[in-house]
Formats: structure tokens, sequence, C-alpha cells
């Protein structure tokens, strides 16, 4: 995975997924996320097979892994605006991501607060940032209903705000304009 400044800046390795899989029987990577600043990349990976996700940080100027590391997660990953702070997806133990979790970089894991979990176990819960990076998106979803939350991506002590309560056998989509 690389990026580059530009048309014509040099091209900069982000994850180089064939180094993490070296010396692994199986290896999936799961989500990828530069941070705000761009000097942070964090993912996850799945070394395992097991569906469940490890959560890396690496400082793109050095090359280093922050200590931080998040065992046993959804593939979902966010950034919060501050660049210090990543949201992220936590399974059941049927694997079905139900739960939001933030953390902040420096701190222990299990420490992280829990700012949502899904209890039906016919929803889904997925997260992503909007394009105009000011808000997050948490959508609940079934095969017949959906529900989304959002939260200000500089704000993330604040619970998901409901933007539609779900209502049986009705989806909907959001965008942010």
């Amino acid at each position: 995975h690389c990026r580059r400044v530009g048309d014509d800046g040099p091209e900069e390795i982000l994850l180089d997924e064939n180094e993490l899989a070296r010396g692994h029987a199986y290896h999936r990577l799961g989500a990828l996320s530069v941070s705000p600043g761009h000097d942070l990349l964090a993912y996850s990976v799945d070394n395992s097979g097991g569906e469940t996700f490890t959560i890396r940080v690496k400082d793109l100027a050095t090359g280093a892994l922050l200590p931080d590391r998040i065992e046993r997660a959804s593939w979902g990953l966010v950034w919060m605006a501050d660049g210090r702070t990543l949201l992220y997806t936590v399974p059941d133990p049927a694997l079905r991501p139900h739960r939001l979790k933030s953390h902040v970089l420096g701190t222990d894991p299990s420490g992280d607060r829990l700012l949502l979990q899904e209890d039906d176990e016919a929803f889904h819960l997925s997260i992503w940032k909007t394009r105009t990076r000011t808000l997050v998106f948490v959508e609940l979803d079934s095969l017949t209903t959906t529900e989304t939350r959002s939260l200000p991506a500089d704000d993330a002590g604040r619970p998901p705000a409901v933007i539609q309560a779900r209502r049986r056998e009705v989806r909907y989509d959001v965008t942010h304009h």
C-alpha cells in the first residue's frame, strides 16, 4: 500500500503486506487508515483465519510501530479529527461486529471506552467517516432494517446520535452534504 504527494512525488510505501504475512500460514488485512495529520497509519490484521483482527499503529516518519496493540477487533476502524483517537468495532462470540469502542493512543486498550453496543443479533455495526471528514457514521444494519447514528469527528466523547430510529423493514442510506 503506497502513496505519493501530487502526481510527481516519490512513492512512499505505507504498508508491505508481504512483510506482514511473512512467517504466517494465513494473513488478511482488515482495515487501513491514515491519520488526519498524515503521520500515522492504523491497520488491522488477521493472521489466524479466525476473523478477528489485531489493530496496530505505525509512525510513518520512522516506520516504527507504536506500542498500542488492540486485540480481538473487527475490521471497522476510523480516526477521529484529533489524530490520537481511534474508533473501532469489536465482534461478539459469533464474530458479528456489535460494539463501538474509542481508543486514545498511548493508553491501555483494556480501558477503552464503549460508545455503543448492539444487542440485537440481527444487526451488524459498521463505521465510516464522511467525505467532509467532519462526521463519523455508525450504521446498524440487518437484512431488512437500517438505523444510522452520527457523531462529530472532533468529539469522541459524545455518544452517537440517532439520525433516524430503526423501523422494521425500512432501509436507508445517509450522506453528509
